[in-house]
Protein backbone atom coordinates (compact mmCIF):
# COMPACT_ATOMS: atom_id res chain seq x y z
CA UNK A 1 0.00 0.00 0.00
CA UNK A 2 1.24 3.49 -0.81
CA UNK A 3 0.11 7.06 -1.37
CA UNK A 4 -0.19 8.10 -4.98
CA UNK A 5 1.01 11.60 -3.99
CA UNK A 6 1.69 13.10 -0.58
CA UNK A 7 1.09 16.82 -0.14
CA UNK A 8 0.86 19.11 2.92
CA UNK A 9 -2.60 20.46 2.08
CA UNK A 10 -3.91 23.99 1.85
CA UNK A 11 -4.78 25.75 5.14
CA UNK A 12 -8.53 25.90 5.76
CA UNK A 13 -9.37 23.06 3.38
CA UNK A 14 -9.70 19.29 3.62
CA UNK A 15 -6.88 17.31 2.01
CA UNK A 16 -7.52 14.36 -0.29
CA UNK A 17 -5.08 11.49 -0.84
CA UNK A 18 -5.31 8.51 -3.19
CA UNK A 19 -4.29 5.10 -1.84
CA UNK A 20 -2.73 2.48 -4.11
CA UNK A 21 -3.07 -1.14 -2.98
CA UNK A 22 -1.16 -3.91 -4.76
CA UNK A 23 -0.91 -7.65 -4.30
CA UNK A 24 2.25 -9.26 -5.70
CA UNK A 25 2.90 -6.12 -7.72
CA UNK A 26 -0.57 -6.05 -9.28
CA UNK A 27 -3.29 -3.56 -8.37
CA UNK A 28 -5.71 -5.16 -5.95
CA UNK A 29 -9.41 -4.80 -6.64
CA UNK A 30 -12.06 -5.20 -3.97
CA UNK A 31 -10.47 -7.96 -1.90
CA UNK A 32 -9.42 -5.71 0.97
CA UNK A 33 -10.84 -3.19 3.43
CA UNK A 34 -9.46 0.17 4.57
CA UNK A 35 -9.68 1.76 8.01
CA UNK A 36 -8.28 4.90 9.67
CA UNK A 37 -7.37 5.95 13.21
CA UNK A 38 -9.76 8.92 13.38
CA UNK A 39 -13.51 8.80 12.74
CA UNK A 40 -13.44 12.30 11.25
CA UNK A 41 -11.35 11.04 8.34
CA UNK A 42 -13.45 9.80 5.44
CA UNK A 43 -12.75 6.91 3.06
CA UNK A 44 -14.25 6.79 -0.40
CA UNK A 45 -13.16 4.76 -3.44
CA UNK A 46 -9.55 4.34 -2.24
CA UNK A 47 -9.40 8.02 -1.36
CA UNK A 48 -8.63 9.34 2.10
CA UNK A 49 -10.18 12.72 2.90
CA UNK A 50 -8.54 14.37 5.91
CA UNK A 51 -10.56 17.29 7.35
CA UNK A 52 -8.72 20.49 8.14
CA UNK A 53 -9.79 20.08 11.76
CA UNK A 54 -7.61 16.96 11.99
CA UNK A 55 -4.68 18.47 10.11
CA UNK A 56 -4.85 21.64 12.22
CA UNK A 57 -4.30 19.51 15.33
CA UNK A 58 -1.12 18.15 13.80
CA UNK A 59 -2.54 14.65 14.15
CA UNK A 60 -1.07 12.13 11.74
CA UNK A 61 -3.51 9.82 9.98
CA UNK A 62 -2.84 6.09 9.98
CA UNK A 63 -4.47 4.15 7.15
CA UNK A 64 -4.66 0.38 7.46
CA UNK A 65 -5.44 -2.07 4.68
CA UNK A 66 -6.65 -5.54 5.61
CA UNK A 67 -6.83 -8.09 2.81
CA UNK A 68 -9.38 -10.90 2.95
CA UNK A 69 -6.49 -13.29 3.23
CA UNK A 70 -3.27 -11.98 4.71
CA UNK A 71 -1.82 -9.59 7.23
CA UNK A 72 -2.78 -5.95 7.67
CA UNK A 73 -0.45 -3.19 6.49
CA UNK A 74 -0.50 0.46 7.59
CA UNK A 75 0.89 3.74 6.29
CA UNK A 76 0.99 7.13 7.98
CA UNK A 77 -0.08 10.39 6.34
CA UNK A 78 1.74 13.22 8.16
CA UNK A 79 -0.44 16.21 9.04
CA UNK A 80 1.10 19.62 8.48
CA UNK A 81 -0.11 22.13 11.06
CA UNK A 82 0.11 25.58 9.49
CA UNK A 83 0.83 28.74 11.49
CA UNK A 84 -0.37 32.00 9.96
CA UNK A 85 2.32 34.63 9.38
CA UNK A 86 0.51 37.16 7.18
CA UNK A 87 -3.16 38.08 6.76
CA UNK A 88 -5.02 40.84 4.99
CA UNK A 89 -8.79 40.78 4.51
CA UNK A 90 -8.81 44.22 2.83
CA UNK A 91 -11.49 45.52 5.18
CA UNK A 92 -10.27 49.13 5.24
CA UNK A 93 -10.50 51.90 2.66
CA UNK A 94 -6.87 51.77 1.50
CA UNK A 95 -3.93 49.38 1.40
CA UNK A 96 -2.31 48.77 4.77
CA UNK A 97 1.06 50.55 4.33
CA UNK A 98 2.71 48.16 6.79
CA UNK A 99 1.89 45.28 4.43
CA UNK A 100 1.72 46.59 0.86
CA UNK A 101 3.11 49.12 -1.57
CA UNK A 102 2.87 49.68 -5.31
CA UNK A 103 5.53 47.50 -6.93
CA UNK A 104 8.08 49.35 -9.08
CA UNK A 105 6.04 52.51 -9.74
CA UNK A 106 5.82 53.51 -13.40
CA UNK A 107 6.86 50.03 -14.50
CA UNK A 108 6.01 49.12 -18.09
CA UNK A 109 5.35 45.56 -19.27
CA UNK A 110 6.90 43.76 -22.24
CA UNK A 111 9.01 44.93 -25.16
CA UNK A 112 6.13 46.88 -26.70
CA UNK A 113 4.34 48.40 -23.69
CA UNK A 114 0.89 49.88 -24.14
CA UNK A 115 0.38 50.75 -20.46
CA UNK A 116 2.23 51.49 -17.24
CA UNK A 117 1.62 51.21 -13.51
CA UNK A 118 0.66 54.57 -12.02
CA UNK A 119 1.26 54.28 -8.24
CA UNK A 120 -1.36 56.95 -7.57
CA UNK A 121 -4.07 55.42 -9.72
CA UNK A 122 -4.02 51.63 -9.98
CA UNK A 123 -6.11 50.13 -7.18
CA UNK A 124 -8.98 50.58 -4.76
CA UNK A 125 -9.80 48.98 -1.41
CA UNK A 126 -13.55 49.00 -0.75
CA UNK A 127 -16.37 46.76 0.47
CA UNK A 128 -13.90 44.23 1.85
CA UNK A 129 -11.87 43.58 -1.30
CA UNK A 130 -8.82 44.83 -3.15
CA UNK A 131 -9.51 45.85 -6.73
CA UNK A 132 -6.65 46.18 -9.22
CA UNK A 133 -7.54 48.26 -12.27
CA UNK A 134 -6.67 48.44 -15.93
CA UNK A 135 -7.94 51.81 -17.08
CA UNK A 136 -8.19 53.74 -20.31
CA UNK A 137 -6.55 57.04 -19.41
CA UNK A 138 -4.15 59.14 -21.45
CA UNK A 139 -0.94 60.17 -19.70
CA UNK A 140 2.70 60.87 -20.52
CA UNK A 141 5.62 58.95 -19.03
CA UNK A 142 9.23 59.68 -20.03
CA UNK A 143 8.06 61.59 -23.06
CA UNK A 144 5.80 58.80 -24.36
CA UNK A 145 2.01 59.00 -24.39
CA UNK A 146 0.23 55.98 -22.97
CA UNK A 147 -3.49 55.42 -23.35
CA UNK A 148 -3.82 52.81 -20.59
CA UNK A 149 -2.76 52.21 -16.99
CA UNK A 150 -2.39 48.87 -15.22
CA UNK A 151 -1.50 47.71 -11.70
CA UNK A 152 0.98 45.81 -9.53
CA UNK A 153 1.30 45.76 -5.73
CA UNK A 154 3.61 43.75 -3.47
CA UNK A 155 4.77 43.05 0.07
CA UNK A 156 8.37 43.94 -0.86
CA UNK A 157 10.21 45.40 2.16
CA UNK A 158 7.05 44.79 4.23
CA UNK A 159 6.66 41.01 4.49
CA UNK A 160 9.08 38.29 3.39
CA UNK A 161 9.35 34.61 4.15
CA UNK A 162 11.09 31.47 2.96
CA UNK A 163 9.22 28.22 2.38
CA UNK A 164 5.65 27.96 3.71
CA UNK A 165 2.27 28.51 2.10
CA UNK A 166 0.95 31.51 0.15
CA UNK A 167 -2.72 31.70 -0.77
CA UNK A 168 -5.26 34.30 -1.87
CA UNK A 169 -8.94 34.33 -2.84
CA UNK A 170 -9.34 35.96 -6.25
CA UNK A 171 -12.09 36.68 -8.75
CA UNK A 172 -11.51 37.17 -12.47
CA UNK A 173 -13.45 38.94 -15.17
CA UNK A 174 -13.72 37.26 -18.61
CA UNK A 175 -11.05 39.30 -20.42
CA UNK A 176 -8.24 38.30 -22.77
CA UNK A 177 -5.25 40.43 -23.68
CA UNK A 178 -4.74 41.21 -19.99
CA UNK A 179 -3.26 38.97 -17.31
CA UNK A 180 -4.14 38.75 -13.61
CA UNK A 181 -1.32 37.21 -11.58
CA UNK A 182 -0.38 36.17 -8.05
CA UNK A 183 3.30 35.39 -7.70
CA UNK A 184 6.46 35.35 -5.58
CA UNK A 185 9.81 37.07 -6.12
CA UNK A 186 13.06 36.75 -4.17
CA UNK A 187 14.25 39.76 -2.22
CA UNK A 188 16.60 42.01 -4.18
CA UNK A 189 20.32 41.53 -3.67
CA UNK A 190 22.04 43.48 -6.44
CA UNK A 191 21.12 40.75 -8.91
CA UNK A 192 18.31 38.24 -9.24
CA UNK A 193 18.42 35.81 -6.33
CA UNK A 194 16.82 32.40 -5.78
CA UNK A 195 14.04 31.04 -3.58
CA UNK A 196 15.12 27.45 -4.33
CA UNK A 197 17.13 25.59 -6.99
CA UNK A 198 16.51 23.34 -9.97
CA UNK A 199 16.66 19.70 -8.94
CA UNK A 200 19.09 18.67 -11.71
CA UNK A 201 21.36 21.73 -11.89
CA UNK A 202 22.77 23.57 -8.84
CA UNK A 203 23.57 26.62 -10.99
CA UNK A 204 19.92 27.24 -11.83
CA UNK A 205 18.02 29.23 -9.23
CA UNK A 206 14.29 29.95 -9.17
CA UNK A 207 13.86 33.71 -9.35
CA UNK A 208 10.09 33.85 -9.91
CA UNK A 209 7.14 31.68 -8.90
CA UNK A 210 3.94 32.36 -10.85
CA UNK A 211 1.25 30.79 -8.67
CA UNK A 212 -1.42 31.80 -11.18
CA UNK A 213 -1.56 33.80 -14.38
CA UNK A 214 -5.00 33.97 -15.92
CA UNK A 215 -6.69 35.36 -19.01
CA UNK A 216 -9.98 34.15 -20.46
CA UNK A 217 -8.21 32.88 -23.59
CA UNK A 218 -7.00 30.04 -21.33
CA UNK A 219 -10.56 28.81 -20.80
CA UNK A 220 -11.01 26.80 -17.59
CA UNK A 221 -7.26 26.36 -17.07
CA UNK A 222 -4.63 28.74 -15.76
CA UNK A 223 -0.87 29.03 -16.09
CA UNK A 224 1.61 28.01 -13.36
CA UNK A 225 5.33 28.65 -13.93
CA UNK A 226 8.60 28.51 -12.00
CA UNK A 227 11.29 30.57 -13.75
CA UNK A 228 14.96 29.65 -13.40
CA UNK A 229 18.04 31.78 -14.04
CA UNK A 230 21.70 30.78 -14.27
CA UNK A 231 23.14 32.19 -11.04
CA UNK A 232 26.54 32.72 -12.69
CA UNK A 233 25.50 34.48 -15.90
CA UNK A 234 22.09 35.92 -15.00
CA UNK A 235 20.59 34.27 -18.10
CA UNK A 236 17.01 33.02 -17.98
CA UNK A 237 17.41 29.32 -18.72
CA UNK A 238 14.12 27.56 -18.04
CA UNK A 239 10.47 27.97 -17.27
CA UNK A 240 9.00 24.91 -15.57
CA UNK A 241 5.33 25.17 -16.49
CA UNK A 242 2.01 23.38 -16.39
CA UNK A 243 -1.62 24.24 -17.09
CA UNK A 244 -3.66 23.86 -13.90
CA UNK A 245 -7.00 22.16 -14.56
CA UNK A 246 -9.03 22.38 -11.34
CA UNK A 247 -12.50 20.95 -11.00
CA UNK A 248 -13.88 24.46 -10.56
CA UNK A 249 -13.96 27.16 -13.23
CA UNK A 250 -11.77 30.00 -11.94
CA UNK A 251 -13.61 32.42 -14.23
CA UNK A 252 -17.10 31.64 -12.94
CA UNK A 253 -17.43 35.03 -11.27
CA UNK A 254 -16.76 33.63 -7.79
CA UNK A 255 -13.77 33.94 -5.48
CA UNK A 256 -11.41 30.96 -5.50
CA UNK A 257 -8.53 30.27 -3.10
CA UNK A 258 -5.41 29.70 -5.17
CA UNK A 259 -2.03 29.08 -3.60
CA UNK A 260 1.21 27.17 -3.25
CA UNK A 261 2.84 25.30 -0.38
CA UNK A 262 6.63 25.30 -0.75
CA UNK A 263 8.72 22.74 1.14
CA UNK A 264 12.42 21.97 0.89
CA UNK A 265 11.65 19.30 -1.71
CA UNK A 266 8.75 20.54 -3.83
CA UNK A 267 6.11 23.14 -4.63
CA UNK A 268 2.48 22.00 -4.25
CA UNK A 269 -0.11 24.05 -6.13
CA UNK A 270 -3.77 24.25 -5.09
CA UNK A 271 -7.13 25.62 -6.12
CA UNK A 272 -9.83 25.58 -3.43
CA UNK A 273 -7.92 22.86 -1.59
CA UNK A 274 -7.56 20.63 -4.66
CA UNK A 275 -3.98 19.69 -5.53
CA UNK A 276 -3.55 20.72 -9.18
CA UNK A 277 0.19 20.22 -9.65
CA UNK A 278 3.55 19.44 -8.06
CA UNK A 279 7.06 20.57 -9.04
CA UNK A 280 10.14 19.11 -7.37
CA UNK A 281 13.22 21.17 -6.47
CA UNK A 282 16.05 21.42 -3.94
CA UNK A 283 16.20 24.10 -1.27
CA UNK A 284 19.95 24.27 -0.73
CA UNK A 285 22.61 22.86 -3.01
CA UNK A 286 26.31 22.86 -3.88
CA UNK A 287 27.82 23.69 -7.28
CA UNK A 288 30.26 21.42 -9.11
CA UNK A 289 33.12 23.57 -7.81
CA UNK A 290 31.94 23.15 -4.22
CA UNK A 291 30.27 26.55 -3.85
CA UNK A 292 27.33 26.48 -1.47
CA UNK A 293 24.05 27.78 -2.94
CA UNK A 294 21.65 29.24 -0.39
CA UNK A 295 18.13 30.56 -1.04
CA UNK A 296 16.75 33.90 0.10
CA UNK A 297 13.34 35.02 1.33
CA UNK A 298 10.54 35.95 -1.06
CA UNK A 299 7.69 38.45 -1.13
CA UNK A 300 4.20 38.30 -2.66
CA UNK A 301 2.79 40.27 -5.59
CA UNK A 302 -0.51 40.83 -7.34
CA UNK A 303 -0.38 42.17 -10.87
CA UNK A 304 -2.91 43.08 -13.53
CA UNK A 305 -0.97 43.78 -16.69
CA UNK A 306 -1.94 44.66 -20.24
CA UNK A 307 -0.34 43.49 -23.47
CA UNK A 308 -0.73 44.81 -27.02
CA UNK A 309 -3.75 43.91 -29.13
CA UNK A 310 -1.82 41.72 -31.56
CA UNK A 311 -0.59 38.16 -31.96
CA UNK A 312 2.56 38.83 -29.93
CA UNK A 313 0.48 38.97 -26.74
CA UNK A 314 0.74 35.59 -25.00
CA UNK A 315 -2.58 36.14 -23.21
CA UNK A 316 -4.49 36.72 -26.44
CA UNK A 317 -6.07 39.55 -28.38
CA UNK A 318 -8.28 42.05 -26.60
CA UNK A 319 -11.90 40.95 -26.21
CA UNK A 320 -13.07 44.11 -24.42
CA UNK A 321 -14.24 47.50 -25.61
CA UNK A 322 -14.13 51.05 -24.27
CA UNK A 323 -17.38 50.60 -22.36
CA UNK A 324 -15.81 47.75 -20.32
CA UNK A 325 -13.23 49.96 -18.58
CA UNK A 326 -12.07 49.85 -15.90
CA UNK A 327 -11.19 46.17 -16.05
CA UNK A 328 -11.04 44.76 -12.52
CA UNK A 329 -9.04 41.97 -10.89
CA UNK A 330 -10.45 41.46 -7.40
CA UNK A 331 -8.87 39.93 -4.28
CA UNK A 332 -10.93 39.05 -1.20
CA UNK A 333 -8.04 38.09 1.10
CA UNK A 334 -4.37 37.12 1.10
CA UNK A 335 -2.53 34.93 3.64
CA UNK A 336 0.82 33.30 4.29
CA UNK A 337 1.69 30.46 6.64
CA UNK A 338 4.72 28.61 7.89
Amino acid sequence: MSLLQYHPGLPGFDAEYSIVVKRDGILAAGDFSLSVNDSRVKLKDNKVIVPYSVRNEGKNVVVTVKPKNGSSVSITIPSKKWEITFNDDFNGNDLDPTKWSVFEPYLTYGSNPVSYCDPNDCYEVSNGTLKLFIQKKDSVLNGKTYHYKDACISTENKFTQTLGCYVAAMKYQPWSGVCGGFWLLPVFGGKRQSVFFYKNNPDWGCGEVDIIEYASVFGKTYSVTEHFWNVNTGEHVKGEHFWAKPKVDVADGKFHAIGVAITEDASYYYCDGELVGVMEHVYKTTSASGQRRNPVKNFMLFSYRMGPDDDSNWVGRWNFGESDFPLVYEVDWCRAYK
